[in-house]
């Protein structure tokens, strides 16, 4: 196994621990604070953006999870999907991937073979894993996304994730609803060589 370049992403590898994939998930964000660590379509986020998302999303799921427990991913790749792959580590839980795209009949067998205590979805599959959630008696339900808006109260996320710009929230915990999850727009400013988003 070739080790990984970690300098050609930005990121002090003379120091890097690769004991766990969130130590070096650390390292990053303590060693490259202002480097993109995610792009996708018109959004960016950098590693410090990416940390405060998943530590304040770990928090969520530290209240519904217990070390060990899965938690069902059920999100398309995307900068919601990383960061919830990486708060459900931090929160000591274990990932269950499944794919968003099946429908209901197919989900809810794998979620009984599974055995998640919560899921993390988008809005686009948010009314049907809350029903298989109620179905089989998953107690939480976290939706992720830009788009969503509901009519409960809930706390500034601003102060969740502990930064001044009101553009980025982070999912709340909510029986069956959520805060949307926003990031800041940034311009694509690539040159020859560097990978394109």
């Amino acid at each position: 196994m070739t080790p990984v370049d970690l300098s050609r992403l930005g990121i002090d590898d003379a120091q890097a621990p690769v004991s766990t994939l969130c130590a070096l998930f650390d390292h990053a964000v303590a060693t490259a604070p202002e480097t993109v660590a995610l792009r996708h379509l018109d959004t960016a986020l950098t590693w410090r953006e990416m940390g405060r998302a998943v530590w304040a999303l770990a928090r969520r799921l530290a209240e519904i999870v217990a070390p060990g427990d899965v938690v069902a991913l059920v999100l398309p790749n995307s900068i919601e999907f990383h960061i919830a792959y990486f708060a459900t580590l931090k929160a000591l839980a274990a990932p269950g991937l499944l794919n968003p795209l099946y429908p209901a009949v197919q989900l809810a067998p794998l979620l009984r073979d599974t055995v998640p205590r919560a899921i993390l979805c988008v809005p686009a599959n948010r009314d049907m894993m809350a029903e298989l959630a109620r179905e089989l008696g998953i107690p939480g339900v976290i939706c992720m996304g830009r788009t969503l808006r509901c009519g409960i109260s809930l706390p500034n996320p601003r102060d969740l994730l502990g930064c001044a710009t009101p553009a980025r929230t982070i999912s709340q915990r909510c029986c069956l609803a959520a805060a949307p999850l926003e990031f800041p727009r940034r311009s694509s400013t690539r040159t020859a060589g560097s990978p394109s988003p």
